[in-house]
């Protein structure tokens, strides 16, 4: 005779570390990315993550012709806690390397004419008006998500 009520053998539930690992592609705000992670516990998962992304696209607007280019790339590490036993999750993190940018150039189309101030100007056929600009949007440092899914 005996039972424990409906307790279940902490063995029933026990596992070992490092004995689950996953390889995986997502999508986030940081890009398309690969991730590969494993168990630490059953409350924690370790995850290692890059991500890439390119986009360029060319238009013309207003006697401009304007190329974009935003790049995606970086990497990092998180730890995915489950608090509930369920499959939310809260991940704490740190993104190491960071090299997302956002190029832009403009050029005058032959005989543009273009407003500013109320004031007409004339791009110069021989040296039309252009421009450049770059937005680095780097860092590194320390990040926090949350999510529902169980990774490993």
């Amino acid at each position: 005779m005996g039972g424990g009520g409906g307790q279940v053998d902490p063995s029933a539930w026990r596992l070992e570390r490092f004995s689950r690992i996953s390889f995986y592609t997502a999508v986030s705000s940081l890009g398309v990315g690969e991730h590969v992670s494993t168990n630490l516990s059953p409350r924690l998962d370790v995850r290692l993550f890059e991500n890439f992304f390119p986009v360029n696209h060319s238009f013309s607007q207003s006697d401009f012709d304007i190329a974009l280019h935003i790049r995606f790339a970086n990497a990092g590490v998180v730890a995915d806690y489950y608090p509930f036993h369920r499959p939310f999750h809260i991940s704490p993190g740190l993104l190491f390397y960071n090299r997302n940018r956002v190029n832009a150039s403009l050029k005058a189309q032959p005989n543009a004419v273009f407003t500013i101030n109320n004031i007409d100007w004339f791009s110069d056929n021989a040296d039309p008006v252009h421009g450049t600009g770059r937005l680095d949007l780097g860092g590194r440092g320390f990040t926090i998500t949350a999510g529902y899914g169980h990774i490993t």
